[in-house]
């Protein structure tokens, strides 16, 4: 049996990249993944908006189109009674418009690739086998080089999620990603002020209409 060659070890790492990468937070089958453009989080706002998430597909194309206002990008606002969801596209726009006192539930998490460190770790170890066995640097080396690419996809692939879902079982939210041209972080400290906040105004929202009702009942 002839020994696997450098080819043969590409091809395997590529194919468990793309086992790891077909991978999906259950949540994702309905929500858009964007890497992020803007988060915004203010408690005392100047224009009404508590809260602004904004984002784009991936990939330099998108950030062109995007920035000259040609292609898609999906928003979240908080607003004192609403969440507006907007996502604008080359082919139109959709606006949701959902009232705070119909948000059953609001939801924030993360996710983080870890099997990418799993096959940094392996390629790099598959690197020093083939460096014993065959003496040779050029196997280490595509190796060390193709760990490294695991270590950027671990980096850029964590992503964070905030959503609500209303009485009526409607999803709306965002997965969103780091990007690598905006670079703005990704940070579960700030997802969880932003769930917190639009929990808050849910809840002032709703002892407002309780109390509206119970004046009209009375």
């Amino acid at each position: 049996m002839g020994s696997i060659g450098t080819t043969e070890v590409l091809i395997i790492l590529s194919l468990l990249l793309i086992i790891v990468s077909s991978k999906k937070i259950g949540i994702k089958k309905i929500l858009p993944v964007l890497v992020l453009r803007k988060f915004s989080i203010e408690k005392i706002p100047s224009n009404h908006i508590y809260l602004d998430i904004r984002g784009r597909s991936s990939g330099i194309i998108s950030y062109i189109l995007t920035n000259v206002g040609v292609d898609s990008e999906t928003s979240l606002k908080l607003t004192e009674n609403f969440i507006l969801f907007k996502s604008t596209s080359l082919y139109g726009q959709v606006n949701n418009l959902i009232p705070l006192t119909s948000i059953s539930s609001t939801n924030c998490g993360y996710s983080k690739p870890f099997s990418y460190i799993i096959l940094s770790i392996i390629s790099l170890f598959g690197g020093l086998f083939l460096l014993f066995s065959r003496m040779n640097k050029t196997y280490y080396i595509g190796s060390f080089l193709i760990s490294g690419l695991f270590i950027l996809g671990y980096i850029l692939e964590k992503k964070l999620i905030i959503s609500v879902e209303t009485y009526g079982g409607q999803v709306i939210g965002l997965i969103f990603k780091r990007s690598v041209i905006e670079n703005l972080p990704i940070d579960i400290n700030s997802t969880i002020n932003a769930t917190n906040l639009i929990n808050l105004k849910v809840i002032n929202s709703q002892k407002r209409m309780i109390n509206v009702r119970e004046n009209i009942e009375h």
